[in-house]
């Protein structure tokens, strides 16, 4: 093939560099994607960002593409053969892959001695959706370390019970180790090397522990809540009061949440943040965080009321009378209410259902009970034929119904009206065939347009790019956020006293675009959501004003 002049091949390359440019600025859009995750995490179990930048990535390939042709004359682009492993420097969340593999590493807590080494081999579904790879049969850790006096070593991990999750305990001196996971598959992949940093804490460092269920089954989400944690304080830094604020990590899987707690309290952290696992373990957080006097910061909604636990999502009352308006505003002479098996779930149920009869709109309620068949619940869906379905459950729930009801002849007339937890690009993706014009509208206290969500976006394409986005990350990331806050509100020297004393004093009206906090000395939590609808090409997008629930 014939090269093209200079003139032209430059020429070619800036048309096609403005064209990315342009595409940014007209394009770019935030995209979530949510899987479902069982539990009160759940009672978030929201939606997955699919890329912040994807028009970018696009013409930017584009350019790649056409540029490389034009330059070289031709030929194919050799493929990477193992991937950019990144994350926050000191990071006790790493993520490395290969193949179609992507290998997400837990290391807990991350300081020098005795640590759980929690490593996962998840690969996309056709939506894009991590899913736990197939055909995995052991996970083995090659590691290394230069400086540390020790020889280079090979662990084999044990598969933890009832998850798709290897895990073991691990010595690691300080100093800089090089991992490399070798997956044992019937088809052997290459996975790329990654570096963990295991450093004593410093004397500046203000240690924030996250009890979080790494390798149970909600490990991915809570390794992404806790990595949002760490991506906002990476970004954010100590504010004015010096010291930095340093995640360090606990499993709460093998020993449940309050030796975890403990475990934390004994190298020294002054704060908790990001509790992530079931609604009884975080229950037991909430209940060891305020034994121990420790304030626990992104507290979800189905803990108990506690001086030391600061809540970050919306209380199920309130957003069962938002739900409950929703359907007001929509005319609805009639609604069924249906219900996940969790008592969170089934709390919320309950207050949307005595919101519509206060409002006089005829409903009934509808428990999905673990054993339920779609077909049984769809038959019962098509005999109440309420004008609008309201959902309180989470997508692995409802979109079984959803699709049940559809081949069975029913849709409601005015459309469905869903809890934060059916906030899930896969959802209304997986969804809309069956839909077919019928209207959902999703609650949800946090607006992928903010720009704290985009910050997000950035800061984990930069700081940890194999990462995928997702709702438990901007969780995280805002949780991170208030930490920071409150670090560079307590002074020189945060102790957890101080620290409490400026969650209680220093977050009363504070926002991040939508998500608005009314926190004082009694506690609170976020005062308003939104309400969103899918708008194609896997956004929500805002459906009228924000809503008050404070």
């Amino acid at each position: 093939m014939t090269a093209l002049p200079l003139s032209v091949r430059v020429g070619l390359f800036a048309a096609l560099a403005v064209l990315a440019v342009g595409t940014l600025i007209i394009g770019a859009r935030e995209q979530w994607r949510e899987g479902d995750i069982p539990g009160p995490q759940d009672a978030r179990s929201w939606w997955r960002m699919a890329r912040l930048l994807l028009p970018l990535e696009a013409a930017v390939g584009l350019v790649a593409l056409v540029s490389a042709a034009a330059l070289g004359g031709g030929g194919g682009a050799t493929p990477r053969t193992e991937p950019v492993a990144a994350a926050t420097p000191g990071s006790p969340l790493l993520m490395t892959g290969g193949g179609p593999h992507l290998v997400p590493i837990a290391i807990a807590p991350g300081l020098p001695g005795a640590n759980r080494v929690v490593v996962g081999v998840e690969d996309r579904d056709a939506d894009g959706v991590l899913q736990p790879a197939a055909g995995v049969t052991g996970v083995l850790l090659r590691l290394a370390c230069d400086a540390c006096g020790t020889a280079p070593s090979t662990v084999r991990l044990p598969a933890v019970v009832g998850g798709p999750w290897f895990a073991g305990t691990v010595t690691l001196a300080a100093g800089s180790w090089s991992i490399s996971p070798v997956v044992e598959a019937a088809s052997a992949v290459a996975i790329g090397s990654v570096t963990a940093s295991i450093d004593a804490a410093r004397p500046d460092d203000l240690l924030v522990g996250v009890p979080a269920d790494l390798s149970g089954p909600f490990g991915s989400a809570c390794q992404n809540h806790a990595a949002g944690v760490e991506l906002a304080l990476a970004a954010a830094g100590a504010g004015s009061s010096g010291r930095r604020p340093r995640v360090v990590l606990d499993d709460i899987a093998p020993g449940g949440a309050v030796a975890a707690i403990d475990r934390l309290a004994g190298v020294g952290v002054r704060l908790l943040a990001a509790p992530c696992g079931e609604a009884g373990t975080l229950g037991a957080v909430a209940g060891a965080a305020t034994r121990l006097r420790l304030p626990l910061v992104g507290g979800l909604r189905s803990e108990g009321p506690s001086p030391y636990v600061w809540r970050t999502g919306i209380d199920q009352a309130a957003e069962g009378a938002a739900l409950a308006a929703q359907v007001r505003s929509l005319g609805a002479a009639s609604a069924l209410v249906v219900s996940g098996p969790r008592p969170e779930q089934a709390a919320e149920a309950g207050a949307v259902e005595a919101a519509l009869g206060r409002e006089g709109v005829a409903h009934e309620g509808l428990a999905i009970a673990p054993g339920d068949g779609p077909a049984q619940l769809a038959a019962r869906l098509r005999a109440s034929n309420p004008a609008v379905l309201v959902l309180v459950a989470t997508p692995r729930r409802a979109l079984p119904l959803v699709e049940a009801s559809t081949r069975a002849g029913w849709r409601p007339a005015r459309g469905i009206v869903a809890s934060s937890d059916l906030m899930s690009v896969s959802f209304a993706e997986d969804a809309a065939p069956y839909l077919d014009g019928t209207p959902l509208l999703v609650a949800s206290e946090l607006d992928p347009a903010d720009a704290a969500a985009r910050d997000y976006a950035v800061a984990l394409r930069r700081l940890s790019p194999l990462r995928p986005p997702g709702i438990e990350g901007a969780r995280g990331y805002y949780t991170g956020l208030v930490v920071d806050r409150a670090v560079a509100a307590s002074g020189p020297d945060p102790s957890s006293e101080r620290l409490e004393h400026a969650l209680q004093t220093d977050f009363m009206g504070w926002d991040l675009g939508l998500f608005r906090l009314d926190w004082g000395a009694t506690g609170g939590g976020p005062d308003r959501l939104a309400f969103f609808t899918p708008a194609g090409g896997g956004r929500f997008v805002r459906d009228g004003a924000p809503v008050a629930v404070g």
